[in-house]
């Protein structure tokens, strides 16, 4: 029997590509009790609909308590290069599959920092906040280096000439 033929049923492979995991995931959503399936023949079929409003849970362990602020007992400290730049008009999806592969092919990642952030607001500014323990932060030409090749790699879709740069003092942090 053929899942396609019972209108609103999708098989449990159709479901993982729905929901954007393995089959044995959906295995155990159904388990736990999480979606429901019913056996038709030798397979399980789930309801389409079910499925397409189906929300995963956060992945790993959720923290019990919200972590201290903290700040380094010895003489490093935290400072962040904070830049805003202006995304190009109607190119946000192409700024947005642009990251994806930035995050796939681990690339631009700055010399030495700490952390990396991207975010954008609805108005259309794109922030990178790039984190840096003073006692490891590269000499100013590999930052300018490093931050000259994200420009050129995103040249089309952000607007450099709006650009702010910023470095700040990190003065607790988790």
């Amino acid at each position: 029997m053929d899942a396609s033929a019972l209108p609103g049923q999708i098989t449990v492979q159709e479901a993982a590509d729905i929901i954007g995991c393995s089959k044995s995931r959906i295995y155990q959503y159904v388990k736990s009790g999480r979606l429901s399936a019913r056996k038709m023949g030798p397979m399980l079929v789930l309801s389409l609909e079910e499925v397409k409003s189906f929300r995963r849970g956060p992945a790993g362990r959720q923290r019990g308590i919200a972590p201290p602020w903290r700040r380094y007992r010895n003489q490093s400290r935290l400072l962040a290069t904070v830049v805003q730049v202006q995304i190009r008009p109607g190119k946000q999806e192409q700024l947005q599959r642009r990251l994806d592969t930035l995050f796939e092919e681990h690339t631009h990642t700055f010399t030495a920092n700490v952390a990396r952030t991207i975010m954008a607001d609805e108005k259309g500014v794109l922030e990178i906040i790039l984190t840096w323990k003073n006692t490891e932060m590269p000499n100013e030409t590999t930052q300018q280096q490093d931050l000259r090749s994200f420009q050129q790699a995103f040249a089309d879709v952000l607007d450099w000439d709006t650009a702010t740069y910023t470095l700040k003092k990190i003065l607790l942090h988790t």
